[in-house]
């Protein structure tokens, strides 16, 4: 059992039923709580995010710390310039990482899924980052690199 689960079942279950009931609390954490097992289990698979805010560098370093502090998992982040970045630089770029993040508008078809969010990410938009970072080790297109 996890360090995580140990406290939790240590400081909420009645210490005399502690051990018999062990097995009911796991299994209901594992079936309620969406993808609990797998951020508990933990992964050395991370999701490779490219950043390509259409704005300067304070803006980049902004976009950083808010997705590293928002989103949830084993995520590394690269953030490159937008305005500076060729579309067919891009395409290849495309191909090292999992996802892009850009406010850019994007004319070339890209084979990576791409979020558009704003200059400044709105909730909604983070959650939906925060359900593709989720849903990422699921997906059966997944190769090994």
């Amino acid at each position: 059992m996890s360090k995580i689960l140990t406290q939790i079942h240590s400081d909420f279950l009645n210490p005399r039923q502690q051990k018999s009931l062990v097995p009911l609390y796991l299994n209901c954490l594992i079936t309620t709580i969406d993808n609990l097992l797998p951020r508990l289990v933990g992964t050395n698979k991370a999701v490779n995010v490219l950043l390509l805010p259409d704005t300067f560098a304070p803006q980049q370093r902004f976009w950083s710390s808010l997705f590293a502090d928002s989103i949830k998992g084993v995520v590394n982040y690269e953030v490159l310039d937008a305005a500076t970045l060729l579309q067919n630089k891009l395409t290849s770029l495309a191909q090292a990482y999992d996802l892009i993040i850009t406010n850019k508008t994007v004319t070339e078809k890209l084979a990576k899924p791409i979020i558009a969010v704003n200059t400044y990410p709105t909730t909604k938009e983070l959650v939906q980052i925060q359900r593709f970072i989720n849903q990422f080790e699921t997906l059966p297109a997944r190769k090994e690199r």
